[in-house]
């Protein structure tokens, strides 16, 4: 059986409480919705699951299995809700506020010149 999400599914309705499933897991949520992954926690799997780690990140990077991929992310999204909508702060849930902007100033009022006022004169 090549196809690495269809081995991690089947892993999980036969063993589902299995750390080192539970990588295998976090792997492929990580590559679902882009987010970081410790590689560090491959070395503590065994060898057969290291090897199912490696078919996945293969599979996914060539876009092989898209189907059963997605199967596999309902059931882990079932498994997982939180991953799905990640806790916001509560100000980062509402809708940006527009920003007020103060009104523009009034021009100035026209000063009265204390000096004379000129009048053009118009022949009429």
């Amino acid at each position: 059986m090549n196809n690495a999400a269809k081995r991690i599914k089947k892993l999980m309705d036969d063993n589902p409480a299995c750390r080192q499933l539970d990588i295998l897991k976090q792997l492929a949520l990580a590559l679902q919705l882009k987010h970081d992954f410790n590689v560090h926690l491959l070395y503590e799997i065994d060898y057969s699951y290291f090897n199912i780690a490696m078919q996945l990140l293969e599979d996914w990077r060539l876009g092989h299995h898209i189907e059963t991929r997605s199967k596999l992310m309902e059931k882990l999204f079932c498994e997982y809700p939180d991953a799905i909508m990640p806790v916001q702060l509560a100000e980062d849930a509402l809708p940006a506020q527009p920003e007020t902007v103060p009104a523009p100033a009034s021009p100035p009022a026209k000063q009265r010149s204390k000096g004379k006022v000129h009048r053009k004169q118009t022949a009429g």
